[in-house]
């Protein structure tokens, strides 16, 4: 009898069918998760876990259709018994720790768990900056002869924030976010400091407190502060809640009153903080372009919540801390690149009547970046100048992809760039 080749034992054995059948629905598997992540924004990771899982046990594929592929009954082999067991177990060790070692994370650079979602709240009662609560309370005053402002006692401070911070934990608890309420002495310290050196220039005080604190994605300043009777009665209480953006300069939010009682005022405070941190999270939250191919822009959402065919703003935003008042001279800085960026954009439409309202508020903005008055600029002071419109065309876990719809013919699309929605 003749001996049969390899090849006619392998289409006897069936392996070839089997094999194909296996990569045919392998493929499908890989495909329909990968609609599952444009769909439903699954993980970007669970292609790649499904694709090593369907490569990792293809070893035990082939020794099943091998031993067991011909038409009968075949006994189990000693190559089955202990091949297939070690192929599984070492697929299961990888999948389980590979999750925990984020070997399926694979762009680490641009991972959730590595951007800070820090909420920095201060809550003070400072005598030299009193004239935040006489001015909102300046008609109570005018009212009540003998009336006059006064600063909470540290005990009462040291409650209210607990209150708050407690409330505010409750409030957003399990999400990704950092509530800090600012009560070690030597940060609120800091903060006193602060206020009474740039109180009235809250631009300056916003970035110092940037700075120092690493950058936080948000910034609260509370103020506190008791109105008594000349008798030493509380009659009521005035209070500020002034909301900064983390880059040290942008307000979103303040919000300001009197209420007869501190439950009132924690209560009006715990609202306005509460807004204040929902609409950076959501509406004011913002991406960052980490890739351009043509016209398509890669985006890090940042916490920023895409969907696909969502309109987006592209813009320049520049990381400025220029103390030292040489911008004007090094070409390095940010602040030299910026102030160059409104000149390339007033040198193109100069002249031009299509866009003579633009040319006004350029010569305005140029005058006003190298007048002396601007020698600190604060940090994270974004360019106007250049903005420009994306759609988004695919979302995953950790990168947006959009396409560039419109942008002034003055600019262009650069990494770092920041991105929000429309």
């Amino acid at each position: 009898m003749a001996k049969k080749s390899f090849i006619n034992t392998l289409l006897e054995r069936r392996i070839p069918q089997i094999l194909g059948s296996y990569l045919v629905a392998g493929t499908s598997l890989i495909l329909f998760i990968e609609y599952l992540i444009d769909k439903y924004q699954f993980p970007s990771s669970y292609p790649t876990l499904a694709l090593f899982a369907l490569i990792g046990i293809l070893p035990s594929v082939i020794i099943l259709s091998y031993f067991h592929g011909a038409p009968g009954k075949d006994e189990w082999t000693k190559v089955e018994k202990v091949g297939i067991p070690i192929n599984v177990l070492f697929i299961a060790g990888i999948l389980f720790f590979g999750d925990s070692l984020n070997i399926w994370e694979m762009d680490k650079n641009i991972s959730d768990k590595d951007i800070p979602n820090v909420h920095l709240i201060y809550i003070g009662s400072l005598e030299e900056d009193q004239y935040i609560g006489r001015g909102l309370a300046d008609n109570y005053l005018s009212k009540n002869e003998g009336s006059e402002i006064f600063s909470l006692d540290e005990l009462e401070l040291k409650n209210l924030r607990s209150d708050i911070e407690a409330d505010l934990y409750g409030e957003f608890y399990n999400q990704n976010l950092t509530i800090k309420v600012l009560k070690n002495d030597e940060e609120i310290r800091y903060v006193n400091n602060s206020i009474k050196k740039h109180g009235k220039k809250m631009e300056t005080l916003a970035g110092n407190i940037y700075k120092f604190f690493d950058q936080p994605t948000n910034i609260i300043f509370i103020r506190v502060y008791a109105i008594k009777s000349i008798k030493g009665e509380i009659l009521q209480y005035a209070y500020d809640v002034f909301g900064a953006m983390g880059d040290g300069w942008w307000n979103i939010m303040r919000i300001n009153g009197i209420k007869k009682s501190i439950q009132e005022i924690k209560s009006s405070i715990l609202g306005g903080i509460v807004y204040q941190i929902i609409e950076v999270k959501n509406n004011f939250a913002r991406g960052k372009v980490i890739k351009i191919e043509g016209n398509y822009v890669y985006i890090n959402p940042m916490g920023l919540k895409m969907k696909k065919n969502m309109n987006l703003i592209g813009y320049r935003k520049w990381n400025l801390y220029d103390n030292d008042g040489d911008g004007f001279t090094d070409k390095d800085s940010s602040y030299y690149k910026w102030l160059n960026d409104v000149k390339v954009a007033l040198d193109y439409v100069k002249g031009d009547s299509n866009y003579q309202q633009k040319e006004i508020k350029l010569q305005k903005q140029y005058n006003r970046l190298i007048s002396d008055n601007l020698r600190s600029i604060p940090k994270g002071k974004v360019s106007t100048t250049h903005k420009y419109s994306l759609k988004v065309v695919s979302v995953k876990e950790s990168m947006v992809i959009a396409e560039l719809l419109e942008i002034p013919p003055w600019t262009k699309v650069n990494i770092g760039d920041g991105v929000r929605v429309k």
